[in-house]
């Protein structure tokens, strides 16, 4: 998937289901995206301050620094602009932000949304990201009442299409690049899964101690 976060804006539905249900965050005119946690991970925001770990990302580049800055600048646009997300992977075994993971798109209004996840080269093969993975789709079903997230990958990535077939996600075949890139093929694999399919798979063991944070109705 791609380093980057967001490929769409997120619809305005969402920051004003936020602030209604939310109203110190209107107040403080500024929403902390909510810190996630798995067995071996700390989703939180990302921060100025993780410049060194983000740079790590990008092993043996030259420009790894500029690249670095440039995303720092990305991510602290989006956290201004947008209502939720980005998370930063970070590995509590040794603190260090390996990575990111999102919504790229996201509709209250359909219950739809789409996932994208970066873990840095040097530390994939581990099984972070669907670690992470899977706690985004949690926090999309149960937190957001999505009926239906998605996930996509170029034809050629095998270790991420590998990732939404462990945490369960189904393939639906090709689908046209969201956004067109030079040199890239214009389509891509899409994959999904439906909340009543994670409920089935992962409900028993994580579902009870998970309230919702925005009803359906909203």
């Amino acid at each position: 998937m791609s380093r980057n976060y967001y490929r769409k804006p997120m619809v305005m539905a969402l920051k004003n289901a936020i602030l209604h249900l939310f109203p110190m965050i209107a107040r403080r005119r500024r929403w902390q995206t909510p810190v996630l946690e798995t067995a071996r991970l700390v989703l939180r925001q990302i921060n100025p301050t993780d410049f060194e770990d983000v740079r790590a990302w990008f092993p043996g580049a030259p420009d790894a620094a500029a690249n670095a800055q440039t995303h720092l600048d990305y991510f602290a646009r989006e956290y201004r602009e947008h209502v939720i997300g980005p998370w930063g992977m970070q590995f509590k075994k040794t603190g260090v932000l390996v990575g990111n993971c999102g919504f790229p798109d996201l509709s209250l209004r359909k219950r739809r949304g789409e996932v994208n996840y970066f873990v840095a080269p040097q530390l994939r093969g581990q099984g972070l990201a669907p670690e992470a993975l899977i706690e985004l789709l949690r926090f999309g079903f149960w937190g957001f009442g999505l009926v239906r997230i998605q996930a996509r990958c170029e034809l050629n990535n095998v270790s991420s299409e590998r990732v939404m077939q462990k945490v369960g996600m189904k393939s639906e075949g090709l689908v046209d690049r969201s956004q067109p890139l030079d040199g890239a093929a214009p389509k891509q694999k899409l994959y999904a899964m439906l909340a009543k399919d994670f409920d089935l798979t992962y409900g028993r063991q994580i579902r009870a101690y998970y309230p919702p944070l925005i009803s359906a109705s909203s």
